[in-house]
Formats: structure tokens, sequence, C-alpha cells
């Protein structure tokens, strides 16, 4: 961005009715981890933009706190942050500038509230004991609980909800560590690598089978070369097991055989859910957001998918750390939490901030440190302003080698540039409080009472400015807690009931034929294609579909010709998984591409692909026609300029023979009903006129008409 406005105001001179303006607050510059450099505030406010002097004026006006609140912070923050006199751009030393309330005055608090020893448990009571006050003494006032990590509130949330407290929360309630996501991680490993035996063991541990240890161990047995799902089939290792165990396990084997049998016939979330549905995976759970859980994980399978398949389980684990719990649907918007770089840009009326006497995760050594050193801006004649600046670099020592200095040197100073940011990282908590502000911290303990706070915590940043009035407010309730704490017995083992099965459906609603006849059977609507085609046709036509959804959902400027090319080896892998002949498979991959290049090379097909309103690549729907169920996946549906829904099918069959117009005819004669079951089901959920289109990427042919 620096570099950015440097560029466009290069040709600037002196008096030449341009200006620039600019406005930033270095004291809340709190995004390192993004490669933000506050110093660059300093060398602008001092140095200007290239060509281009800026005069400087500092706001001091504060129009959201209360003054008790402005006044507390100009008290504590010169001795958090460091004196004008020490500012400094290369560590990121930025000097506190004092505020001027500019509300009249209110009932405005600042409350410290301090703990021994880390009882995560007690300062979590304490937040809600203050979330309590607050909703009592104004129910409409808005509370924010705002943490520098997520992992700090682990200990929080239950008790929030226990109270019934209903809170908004984005992105921090992680589900990589939830029961439900571990149990569908490991059935998604040990479906795609049998030989994955940690995996099948967490399987058979899982509630839809819930295995005591003993029986594990018996099928686990001393040879770790036999793999587990042989041994489940074993008869002699079955006979070992208790009778509980035996139904258990009879039960899980014949469902996963089931499943295994159909690997590379459905995409990976179907086969994944479908398994975990016949397991009773939904009835395995205690409550009903871990379902909503299931299928945040569900739509995280059908992004990775490659041919049914994943081809990096280490991807998936990585995308798994990043999936946060949905937003509740009744959640009170009145209680927020969220971290505190989130929180940048916006107040609320009580500001509740703990665990600023815990440390965060220790990070690896990077393999390599540098910093720029800034220096003047030079220009030549008629060439753009240039950096002139001194960069130091150094890479992390190998083992065994003595240490580099400037590596050390270089990591000496990241450490300062964040004690730095982390005091910024409090000012930006404290005033996001219109009227009140809770801070939370623990000192550990020591043999002649409270020791100090630990030098990585936010706290130790605190401490100059607040540490006798912190002493004042300790509280004794952690040592009380501490003493009469009671050993906890061991988690009880959650697993379905022995002779569980899966339930009937409930009256008015038949899995299939015609409603409230329990021996219908659902009818699924074939492709007409597929029917007469051969195998490797129809396994073609599947993975050129595949294709097509991705590119649809990717976006066409993600996609060309050559990086379809360049996917030859998968197409090929997907071929193979789904049946065809290794030596048949090059062949049939050279027929994908061409299909997929000729529908990016012509029009109509970029026309289909392009974003629109409501899109749909791949839709499932189910539904009743004529009194009986059925179940459609849509290639391709949209809403165009003009209103209209459309209702597309790709076709990849080709023709040989003349007159390719009379057979894009007799196609559209031939598919026309299917497609008409297509719209009259969905005209049950919309009103807007609906086109239905036939699509043939081999032959780059197009037939369309109204429903």
């Amino acid at each position: 961005q620096f570099s950015l406005l440097e560029k466009l105001t290069a040709g600037w001179q002196s008096g030449d009715g341009r200006s620039l303006f600019l406005v930033g607050d270095p004291m809340q510059s709190i995004y390192r981890f993004r490669q933000a450099e506050v110093g660059l505030y300093l060398q602008v406010r001092d140095q200007g933009i290239g060509n281009v002097t800026l005069a400087f004026c500092q706001l001091t006006r504060n129009f959201r706190s209360q003054p008790t609140i402005i006044d507390w912070v100009n008290r504590v923050f010169p001795w958090v942050m460091p004196p004008p006199q020490a500012e400094n751009p290369a560590t990121g030393a930025i000097s506190y500038t004092p505020a001027i309330a500019q509300r009249d005055m209110g009932r405005g608090q600042v409350t410290l509230h301090g703990f021994v020893g880390n009882d995560k448990d007690t300062e979590a009571r304490r937040v809600t004991e203050l979330v309590n006050q607050a909703r009592l003494q104004n129910p409409k006032a808005t509370v924010a609980i705002l943490v520098r990590g997520r992992s700090h509130i682990t200990r929080l949330l239950p008790h929030l909800k226990a109270r019934g407290h209903c809170f908004q929360s984005i992105e921090i309630e992680a589900l990589g560590q939830r029961p439900v996501i571990q149990d569908l991680m490991a059935l998604t490993r040990c479906l795609l690598h049998p030989g994955d035996r940690l995996s099948w063991l967490a399987v058979l541990r899982a509630p839809w089978c819930g295995l005591g240890l003993t029986d594990l161990e018996v099928i686990a047995g001393g040879n770790t070369e036999i793999g587990i799902w042989q041994r489940v089939n074993d008869a002699q290792v079955h006979a070992l097991l208790s009778n509980d165990a035996q139904e258990r396990v009879s039960r899980l084997a014949e469902v996963l055989a089931l499943s295994l049998a159909e690997r590379g016939r459905r995409n990976l979330r179907r086969w994944v859910e479908g398994t975990w549905l016949a397991l009773g995976g939904p009835a395995a759970v205690s409550e009903h957001s871990a379902l909503q859980e299931a299928e945040s994980y569900f739509a995280l399978l059908e992004t990775l998918d490659e041919g049914g398949g994943l081809s990096d389980f280490g991807c998936l684990a990585e995308q798994v750390d990043k999936l946060y719990a949905p937003p509740e649907a009744n959640a009170d918007p009145g209680l927020q939490i969220m971290t505190i770089h989130r929180a940048k840009g916006l107040e609320f009326d009580v500001v509740i901030v703990p665990g600023l006497g815990r440390t965060p995760a220790s990070q690896n050594q990077p393999l390599l440190f540098w910093l720029q050193l800034p220096g003047k801006r030079q220009r030549r004649a008629g060439q753009p302003a240039l950096d002139n600046q001194d960069l130091l670099l150094a890479p992390i020592a190998a083992a065994g080698e003595k240490g580099e200095p400037i590596y050390a040197y270089l990591k000496e100073l990241d450490k300062e540039k964040t004690r730095f940011e982390e005091c910024r990282l409090l000012y930006v908590a404290a005033t996001r409080a219109r009227d009140s502000l809770h801070l939370l911290g623990h000192l550990p303990e020591a043999k002649e009472g409270p020791g100090m706070p630990a030098s990585n915590a936010l706290l130790a940043r605190l401490w100059p400015g607040v540490d006798t009035e912190f002493m004042q407010n300790m509280s004794d309730e952690t040592a009380q807690d501490n003493n009469e704490a009671a050993p906890q017995p061991p988690p009880r083992l959650q697993r379905l009931t022995q002779h569980w099965q899966a339930p009937h459906p409930p009256q008015g609603v038949s899995p299939g034929g015609k409603p409230w006849d329990d021996s219908a059977q659902v009818t699924i609507i074939e492709e007409v294609e597929y029917s007469w085609a051969g195998a490797d046709v129809r396994h073609v036509g599947s993975v050129v579909h595949q294709l097509l959804m991705r590119i649809g959902r990717d976006g066409l400027n993600a996609w060309d010709k050559s990086r379809v090319t360049q996917l030859k080896p998968r197409i090929c892998a997907s071929l193979v998984a789904l049946g065809i002949a290794p030596e048949r498979v090059g062949k049939r991959a050279n027929r994908v591409i061409t299909a997929v290049h000729n529908c990016l090379a012509d029009e109509r097909g970029r026309w289909l692909l392009q974003p629109h309103y409501d899109g749909h690549c791949e839709q499932a729907l189910t539904g009743i026609l004529a009194g009986e169920v059925v179940n459609i996946i849509i290639d391709r549906s949209f809403v165009d300029e003009q209103g209209n829904r459309w209702i597309v099918d790709y076709k990849t069959g080709s023709h040989e023979g003349g007159e390719p117009e009379r057979f894009l005819d007799r196609e559209k004669q031939r598919y026309a009903p299917q497609l008409q079951r297509y719209a009259d089901l969905l005209a049950r959920e919309e009103s807007r006129p609906i086109r239905l289109g036939l699509y043939f990427p081999m032959l780059q042919g197009w037939r369309e008409w109204g429903a």
C-alpha cells in the first residue's frame, strides 16, 4: 500500500493543486501477522511519501467512551506504551497520545478482577456474573467479551450456556476438536485408507459402535501387519469379543462392507455422509448443534473431493482447523464474543476482557528473519521513486551449529515488536467500551502470596500502570475452589444402545412410492443416456460433470485450457477409480479434456458457467411428483437477467454421422420429459418462468425451450 501511494504521487510537484489526505491511528496497529509495519506511520509523519510533504494533525477528541474510562486510559497507558522520545520505526515503538472526553459525565467505570492461580473455571464464573449484572442493569445494553485468542474461551462458553445466555460468536468456536468432527474424520480416513489402524480403532470406539477398551484390545491384536478391517471380519477374533461387542461389531461391519463396495461410485460427500447416516451418526450426538457441525464438515468434503477421494489428508486436517461453529439463529445480538482483533472499529456499552494472565501458544522458530531499514527516498530524473533501504537477513542455524549473531539480534528485535504490539492490543480492547470496562487476569501462586504475571502475558504489559490497583482487587475465590475441588470421575463412554435401529419415518412421510405407502420405493430419476451407453461413456460423463461443476463454482477466470490439460493425471486417476481399464484410460481422459476445452471455447458454454443469480451446480432436490418421492440432480440451474429460471443438463455423448442438427433435435425430444419433471419439481418452490436447455460439450451444441 505504501509503495502504491508512492507510485500514484510520483509525478506530483509542489503547488500543482493536488493533495493527499491520510488518516490512521498508530496506537491501533495490531496486524503484524499480516505483515503490517506500524513504523510506516512514523516514516510518513516525518518524511512524507515520495515527493509529497505532509502536514501532521493530531486528533485527540474521543466521542465514544465515558470520561471515567478515558481518564483511566490516560492514567494507565503512558506506563504501558513507550514515551515519545523512545518512538522507533524499526521496533514499532509508538507513544501514547492522551484523549479528551467529548461525552457528558455518566456512570462509566473500569474494574480490575484479579485471581491467584490459573483456575479457568473461576474466571469463567466471574465473567458469567458480569454478564448477568449487565443484563439486569440494562437489558438493552450491548455486551462484548473480547479475548486475545480463541483458546481463551474454552471454559467460558459452557458456563454462559448453562446460565441460558445465547450469544453471537463469529469464527470463535473451532470445530476441529468437537467429538462429531473427530469421529467423521476418522470415518473418512478409514474408508479411504483401509490400512489406517488408528482411524479404524477410532471408528470402533465412536458412539455409533462404542466398543470398550478390552474389546478394542482384542481387535487390535498383537500383529500390526494385519489390518483392523480384516480382524473385524475374522470369525476367530469375533468369538473372543464380549456378547455386547459382537452385536455392535456385526452391525458396523455390515454397514461398512456395503459402503466400501460403493467406493468410487459416489462423490466423497455422499459416500461419507451416507455411511454416517447408516451407522446411526445423527442418533449418537447429544446436541442439535452437532448436526450443524457435521453439515459443515460434509460441505468441506464436497469442496475437497477429487474423483470421489482425497489427494492429501494433510489438506483435510488443515481445512478442518479453519472450521468454526455457525452463528446461532436465535443468538442474542446484544451479547457478542470475539477476538480483540475482530473488535477493532466496534464499540459496546460493556466490554469484558478475560484471560489477561494467560500466555499464548509458543511459536515455531522461523527459518529466516529479515528487516528492512527505511532510508531517505531518492529519485533520479525521469524515473519513479526508488527505495534506498538497508536489508538485514539471517537464516536459522543448522542443527549442531552455532547460532548466527544477526539471527539472534533480529529474533530479539521481533520479540520487542511483539511486546509493543501487545501494548497496542490492550489499548484497542480498552477503548471499545462506552460505559463499563472489566479486565480479568490471574497471577501465579508463590510461597509468600501472588507472584508476578508471566512475562509474555498481556497482564505483564499492563502491570506497570495497574499493579497497585490490581493487587487491591485480588479475589480469594480461586484458593477456596482449589481446596474444595473433588476428583472428577472419568467420563462415561457415550454410545448407542445395543439393539439400536434406524427409526421409521414419521406418519405422513414415506421413503418412496406413494405417500403413506410403506411398501413403496424411492424413485430415482435416471439419466436417459446412461440406460444404453457403455460403462466407459458413463464414467467419462461423470468426470466431465465433476469438472464443469468445479469450474462453475470457482469461476471462469480461474480456468483455461492449459489448466484443464495439466489435470490429465488426476482425470486418469478418477477414471481408474470409476472402473475404466488402465489400457483405455488415456483415450477416455483425452475425451474428457476435449469436452471441457470445447465448453471453455464456446460462447454458449461460457455463458452457462459464468456467475448468475441463485446459480447452482449439481443441485440435488427431493420432492413428490405424481404421488412418488423423487430424487433429482440438476447439472446447472440459475436465474438470468430477464428473471427466467434455467434448468440445463450437460450431455457428453457425441454424433459421428451427418446432419448434426437433426441429431440435436432428436436428443431434445428424447430428454424433454426428463427435464420437464425437473421443472415440475422446481416450480413448487418458485413462480419464475422456467426455461429448459440441453448442452452438448463434444458438439458445442445447444437446444432450449420453455417449460
